[in-house]
């Protein structure tokens, strides 16, 4: 049920529209796209682990990313004063250099994944979070087939 499956459905969708049954056709279509964009739903969360506190008294914050109800958690290397942290801008308070560079690394790691996911979308392969979190973490997931590696051997 992903991309490359979901384009014949919508070429016979379309193919129903044009003929009999065209409002049972457009319902059929709308809920083919609405799975699909249910199914590309992701959420790129930052939050702070109170109880792990240093002796410092400083927090972790953490970058959470959710995709079809899994999710998996990345600590960030920053630790900051658990009073600083703006639980609903998920982002630290303050205008202090410190500050601004914090939320300018969890800026760049949002981008980041963003970007992964986008590659993804466009390579049209399907993918899930665990994917997201290997490519993340620099294990990018190769697919070698028979096939490729004959290939490979004639060049």
């Amino acid at each position: 049920m992903y991309l490359s499956f979901q384009i014949p459905v919508l070429g016979y969708e379309l193919a129903n529209l044009m003929f009999a049954n065209q409002k049972n056709a457009v319902n059929r279509l709308c809920q083919n796209l609405t799975f699909y964009a249910m199914l590309t739903n992701i959420k790129i969360t930052f939050w702070i682990n109170r109880t792990k506190k240093n002796s410092k008294n400083l927090v972790p914050v953490y970058l959470r990313v959710a995709h079809n109800y899994e999710n998996f958690n990345r600590a960030t290397g920053i630790r900051i004063p658990a009073a600083d942290w703006d639980k609903k801008a998920m982002r630290i308070r303050g205008a202090t250099q410190e500050a601004l560079t914090a939320n300018a690394t969890l800026n760049s790691l949002k981008v980041k994944v963003l970007q992964i996911i986008n590659q993804l979308n466009v390579s049209g392969k399907p993918y899930n979070i665990h994917t997201i979190q290997k490519i993340l973490d620099g294990k990018e997931i190769s697919q070698l087939t028979v096939l490729k590696i004959y290939d490979e051997q004639l060049a």
